[in-house]
């Protein structure tokens, strides 16, 4: 992301992070009576809460300075743990404000304020108490290896050549902030480790430049598949700098796909590999708007046909049987709660395989994870598909 995009990103954060931190400081504290310290403590602990994601943000702007990662994994975990707390405390919030209005009119009794404030209090701390418990377990879950997804695609009249083919997708790497080298060299191991005939990358590998992130990227592509590893871009690719970042990909022997395509051959069957550039991209390239005829409009006809698109959502702009298989990911599943419920209200598609326009879909919920380095609800995840007759 260039340095105005992201300090009016930065900006944007810190406004929303400091109501979020001063909406909680009001409803931790203002059940109990503190003395002069204990209140200019915990204020001390909130502003300190209040400032470290804004400063995660910002310190982008410098390149490679010492400490660096480590404010990064320590503000991207606080942001997680306390957007956890303030969704349970809103929570509890809107269910005490629910409950007073439903005794308003259906009682005559006043409430009782000191069973309400024996309520609040007792609340609070079973909601710290859970917003912990939340946060260890999605630190826990962001440290594991990706799961293997094993999935078999059934396809009609599938070529005997085509039985059994497998493909290996990873997606939303992030690689940056809190995904470097050691997630990246062991995702790697982990694809070759299943023997995939063919590897697709769809979208969102990095977080920043290519002088940056190249180390760290560098173990990927190690990653080995008969038929290649190909790739779509994501919305991120975009924040970061699709051009020198597709070069780089293409330079190492990975094929790039921005609507076009690939026919390859397995046996005696045809298998067409095409990829669109993510929905968000023509805000940033006017020339990357998803063109189907410009993707595959001139392609020969293939025995099967993949596309990678890093969004589901793109699913709308392709014609019904014009593919067999769409590839996405963008959604990490949620990532972690409260997203892996907030997720499903601004995606029709959130994760695992669904049919949609005479063709499989299968969004992928992201190999690692992007910000706070929590896992909770959606494990990452390398899928493995295998195609069969069906």
């Amino acid at each position: 992301m260039n340095p105005l995009r992201l300090l009016i990103f930065g900006l944007t954060v810190t406004s929303i992070w400091t109501g979020i931190s001063f909406y909680l400081y009001k409803r931790l504290t203002g059940p109990y009576e503190l003395k002069p310290l204990a209140r200019n403590s915990v204020r001390t602990l909130f502003v300190g809460v209040a400032l470290i994601v804004p400063c995660t943000f910002f310190s982008r702007l410098i390149r490679d300075w010492p400490g660096q990662q480590t404010l990064a994994y320590f503000g991207y975990a606080t942001m997680g743990s306390v957007g956890a707390l303030a969704a349970l405390i809103l929570i509890r919030d809107l269910v005490f404000w629910l409950g007073s209005w439903w005794h308003k009119f259906n009682s005559d009794e006043p409430i009782n304020p000191e069973r309400r404030a024996f309520l609040m209090r007792s609340s609070t701390v079973g909601i710290a108490a859970a917003s912990a418990g939340i946060a260890a377990a999605g630190v826990r879950g962001a440290r594991q290896a990706p799961a293997v997804e094993r999935v078999t695609i059934p396809i009609d009249d599938l070529h005997a050549d085509l039985e059994g083919l497998t493909i290996a997708q990873i997606s939303d790497i992030h690689i940056g902030a809190t995904a470097t080298a050691k997630e990246t060299e062991r995702i790697a191991q982990i694809v070759n480790s299943l023997k995939p005939d063919l590897v697709a990358v769809t979208g969102d590998l990095v977080d920043g430049s290519v002088p940056v992130l190249a180390e760290d990227l560098e173990p990927l592509f190690a990653m080995q598949a008969p038929l290649g590893v190909h790739f779509c871009t994501g919305n991120h690719e975009y924040y970061a700098g699709w051009k020198p970042w597709c070069d780089h990909l293409k330079a190492n022997g990975w094929q790039v796909h921005l609507n076009d395509h690939q026919v390859l051959r397995q046996g005696d069957a045809s298998l067409l590999v095409a990829g669109i550039p993510d929905r968000r991209a023509p805000r940033f390239e006017p020339s990357h708007v998803c063109d189907i005829e410009k993707t595959c409009g001139s392609a020969p006809t293939s025995d099967f046909k993949l596309l990678l698109a890093h969004q589901p959502r793109s699913v709308k702009e392709i014609p019904k049987g014009r593919f067999d298989l769409m590839l996405s990911g963008h959604t990490h599943g949620g990532q972690f709660f409260p997203f892996t419920i907030l997720v499903h209200l601004a995606q029709p598609l959130v994760a695992g395989l669904y049919r949609r326009k005479d063709m499989w879909v299968y969004v992928n919920r992201g190999t690692a994870h992007w910000g706070p380095p929590l896992r909770l609800g959606s494990r990452q995840e390398v899928t493995l598909l295998t195609l069969k007759r069906a």
